[in-house]
């Protein structure tokens, strides 16, 4: 990559600290990314900025208009909650995991609903409910059972699954929620559906030119954001193919390079991601994080 990993997340992680500095409201993705800093670097100067601002996020959560701004708050807390005791964290914890499951019957958009499982799922062994992991994991067969077709994806709405198919969001965020699953439970299926997701929304959303996803036409999404939610999913699955346990027994798809695809994405997007908001570089942060923690190829 043309970019220096180290040197770039330590550059968008000084911007996150000086929006905290200046009490601006920053939303969970950039807090998260922070928070993923410090886990990494220990830094004194991070922790000193997250603490005000986790107690600021504990706060805005409450603000939150809808169910996948609700799971981003979630997953900053569980992971927040890892690191720290601060009961504050699990009270927020047991608030959002509640309402998050009253949304999956009436959470219809097949990206969202996703969403809130996956967050769902990654709080058991912070906050673990007795029934929450079978709910998380019987929702989410639901929602696969609804909307795939075989080699056509997933659907976009539930209540009209043969209408609009082929949202590459929703390709992506149900492939994370399956990881995630699989992850939990280690049934092959999961980790084997969340692939063929992922090359179904390569086989139809990619755009070898830019080396980046294209939204559809009637998709509205961030085409970075999105490429940078894309770059994640991909390095979750390369990390899996690094798995021997996972490639002796899965049925793999031949030739396919997650790395790769995340390493082309990330190197297209690194000159202007300088140029970007706070958010949206967050996004790419996270990202190339993501992609930095990968284990070195064989």
């Amino acid at each position: 990559m043309q970019t220096q990993p180290l040197a770039e997340l330590q550059r968008i992680a000084d911007r996150v600290v000086d929006a905290i500095d200046r009490r601006t409201a920053l939303s969970p993705d950039v807090l998260t990314f922070l928070l993923r800093c410090y886990r990494a670097t220990d830094a004194a100067p991070l922790r000193d900025a997250l603490e005000p601002a986790l107690a600021q996020g504990l706060e805005l959560r409450k603000t939150a208009s809808s169910c996948r701004e609700r799971a981003a708050w979630l997953g900053l807390f569980t992971e927040a909650a890892s690191l720290s005791a601060d009961e504050r964290l699990r009270d927020a914890i047991a608030d959002l995991v509640p309402a998050l499951r009253r949304e999956w019957t009436g959470c219809r958009i097949v990206g969202d609903l996703a969403t809130t499982i996956d967050a769902c799922l990654n709080v058991i062994g912070i906050f673990d409910p007795r029934d929450l992991a079978a709910k998380a994991i019987d929702e989410l067969e639901h929602l696969i059972a609804a909307a795939y077709r075989p080699g056509d994806g997933l659907a976009h709405d539930l209540d009209s699954p043969d209408r609009v198919r082929g949202h590459l969001a929703d390709q992506l965020r149900a492939a994370s929620a399956l990881l995630t699953a699989y992850v939990l439970t280690w049934r092959l299926p999961y980790g084997m559906l969340a692939e063929e997701l992922v090359l179904f929304a390569r086989r139809t959303r990619w755009d070898d030119d830019r080396a980046a996803f294209r939204p559809a036409s009637d998709e509205q999404a961030d085409m970075f954001a999105l490429n940078c939610e894309a770059a994640r999913v991909l390095c979750r699955l390369a990390a899996l193919h690094h798995d021997d346990d996972y490639r002796h027994v899965a049925v793999v798809a031949v030739g396919a390079d997650y790395r790769a695809d995340a390493e082309r994405i990330l190197a297209a997007q690194a000159s202007s991601a300088h140029d970007r908001d706070l958010i949206e570089a967050a996004a790419y942060g996270l990202a190339l994080a993501e992609f930095s923690g990968l284990p070195a190829r064989a």
